[in-house]
């Protein structure tokens, strides 16, 4: 069974991505499309400009993050050198903590020993199985090309599988689930910005190593809800822990105050007021969709969470509609 669930997510999720930039394009290309362009030359150029942008951050920050991942990795066995050395030294001067403290400091240290072993092993494994996995992410430009030129296609086509009476309610109800969507999806891609583009400045400012690098990581994990801010932070402290215990408090503060920040300001100001779900309704799915589907479940909980909002609301409104 679960190799059969690698397989489908393996080929679903070329397409997942797709119409996640699928949905950060289409605004563009409706904005093109209102100016007199047509869908195809709107995708083409909005494609172009895109190319240059890539190839213009490349220039301007890939050098930078090359060379700190680099420095990373030649650094790697200095810094758990420097970790092995403060758990030698706490091993010296243990019998200064009561035995109970001494038991809980241990097994942490030995789960901590087991999950670096763990994770290494995992990251080789991925490695050795990611090729057929980037092969398939080479159909995503097309697949997104597609979406966008022919969206309009594609819409006509899964409306005529209705019966004609219906057609104009599921018109209108596809609309608003592709309205919703792609609020959500533009407003969760804006808010890893944002916290990255934050991370990177505090990070700057505490003088921290690799502060492009450990932002990146903050940015791109921020999308997982709950876990996320935690496994961004990780790697931040594990490198401050071979600098001194100041530095680990300052990479908690940055982290603190970027992920306040981000829960009391930036998400429900872009993604909230968007979307108009309750903290406690989010909360709830968010529970759900994680004793369900583990990760997936909490990346896909609230989308779907929007999604099923939009569908009540729809039919409600349709039999309101009806008895009047």
């Amino acid at each position: 069974m679960s190799a059969i669930f690698s397989i489908i997510k393996g080929a679903f999720l070329p397409f997942i991505v797709s119409i996640i930039i699928a949905y950060l394009l289409n605004p563009l290309v409706n904005i093109l499309h209102q100016k007199g362009f047509s869908r195809l030359t709107a995708v083409l150029f909005i494609y172009i400009v895109s190319i240059l942008g890539i190839v213009l951050l490349f220039i301007q920050y890939i050098p930078d993050f090359i060379v700190q991942l680099k420095e990373f990795a030649e650094q790697v066995p200095e810094l758990m050198k420097s970790l092995e050395n403060g758990i030698n030294t706490y091993y010296q001067n243990r019998d200064i903590f009561p035995e109970s403290v001494q038991f809980g400091i241990e097994a942490s240290l030995y789960r901590v020993e087991e999950g670096i072993t763990e994770s290494i092993s995992n990251f080789l494994s991925y490695l050795g199985n990611s090729l057929p996995k980037i092969m398939a992410f080479i159909v995503v430009p097309f697949v997104v090309f597609y979406m966008l030129k022919d969206l309009q296609v594609l819409e006509n086509f899964i409306i005529t599988l209705f019966p004609k009476k219906y057609r104009r309610e599921m018109l209108k109800l596809f609309r608003n689930i592709d309205e919703a969507l792609g609020n959500y999806v533009r407003g969760q891609i804006t808010v890893c910005v944002v916290v990255g583009v934050l991370s990177y400045i505090g990070y700057r400012i505490i003088d921290i190593k690799y502060p492009l690098l450990l932002a990146l990581l903050v940015a791109i994990t921020n999308i997982i809800p709950y876990l996320g801010p935690i496994i961004g932070a990780a790697p931040a402290l594990f490198i401050a822990a071979t600098v001194s215990p100041v530095m680990i408090i300052k990479v908690l503060v940055v982290n603190i105050i970027v992920q306040q920040l981000e829960g009391n300001v930036i998400s429900p100001q872009i993604i909230g007021k968007k979307l108009h779900l309750h903290p406690l309704s989010i909360i709830f799915v968010l529970l759900l969709g994680g004793q369900i589907a583990g990760l997936f479940g909490l990346i896909f909980a609230v989308p779907i969470l929007a999604v099923g909002k939009v569908v009540t609301q729809h039919v409600v409104s349709y039999y309101m509609q009806k008895k009047e």
